[in-house]
């Protein structure tokens, strides 16, 4: 068998030369070759993973969220597929917090070598792949425009210095949402997202377990200008997170649902982001599908 492991040297982890050689080395005692492909730039690792998917048996994810997304947008969905494991690298790994995938790489290794093979779904936004969060509105940019190098020195804290001095998207995204083509909702929002994870951001934002269930969450936090609404608005956010998604009802500031499909008319400049990393711009069609990757997790 053979394994491609596809690594992020920028990652807000990355993995020092010889630790590489070490996990190199530990997982040749299970597969017959072993190659390391490095990211360059952004979608790189998208790149890498579509042009080596009927070559090996199994990719290594060596980084973080946003390189497991660009990973599998190379193979979800795809009849011939390789097996997916990941040694989480980034910030925050919200998809390996959910998934109980160990942060030690060694550990995360022996996970690979020893776990067991499950299929996960997917969500996808106008056609790309996301293993877990579809998101838009105030600070959802911070993942990706926080500086790369800040983050490796002071991770998590890195994205609060970028909210603070960079970041410009305060005002929030205007949309018209349908939610499984019979419920629309319009207005000015601070925080708009479809929810396939546990974790999001480091937090805790749900008990359920997503395998392969038919449906997603569609989390919507609604605002009005102004200062004072915004932190009213920012409060029905942070409640999600301390509640959890599941137990929230509806007030007039958050609606919460699970659905299979979310339809969203963007009347502003809206940029998404897709677990971590930047995507599509404008009107999005957001939908689930099942068994659309397969990955490495521990035995139960």
């Amino acid at each position: 068998m053979n394994c491609l492991i596809i690594n992020n040297p920028v990652s807000g982890h990355s993995k020092k030369p010889e630790e590489i050689r070490e996990i190199t080395e530990k997982l040749k005692t299970k597969y017959d070759v072993v190659d390391v492909c490095s990211t360059t730039e952004t979608l790189n690792a998208e790149e890498i993973s579509q042009k080596n998917s009927d070559i090996y048996d199994l990719f290594v994810v060596l980084g973080g969220d946003g390189t497991f997304n660009e990973t599998l947008r190379g193979v979800a969905g795809k009849e011939k597929r390789p097996t997916i494991g990941y040694i989480p690298c980034g910030t925050v790994n919200d998809f390996a917090r959910s998934n109980g995938i160990p942060f030690n790489y060694k550990e995360a290794v022996e996970v690979i070598l020893d776990g067991k093979i499950v299929s996960k779904s997917a969500m996808f936004i106008n056609g790309i792949p996301s293993a877990y969060l579809v998101g838009a509105g105030i600070f959802t940019c911070v993942s990706y425009t926080a500086n790369q190098n800040l983050k490796r020195k002071i991770g998590k804290l890195a994205y609060y210095l970028d909210i603070l001095f960079r970041d410009k998207g305060r005002h929030g995204e205007q949309l018209e949402i349908t939610l499984d083509d019979n419920e629309t909702h319009k207005s000015l929002y601070s925080f708009v997202a479809g929810l396939n994870n546990s974790y999001v951001g480091g937090l805790h934002l749900s008990h359920l377990s997503f395998d392969n269930d038919d449906s997603f969450y569609a989390v919507l936090a609604k605002r009005k200008k102004g200062v004072f609404n915004l932190i009213i608005s920012l409060f029905s956010m942070l409640r999600a997170y301390i509640k959890k998604v599941e137990n929230v009802e509806d007030t007039k500031h958050i609606v919460v649902r699970r659905v299979n499909k979310m339809s969203v008319k963007s009347l502003s400049n809206t940029v998404w982001n897709i677990d971590g990393e930047k995507g599509p711009e404008g009107n999005a069609e957001i939908t689930y599908k099942k068994d659309q990757f397969e990955i490495i997790l521990k035995k139960d």
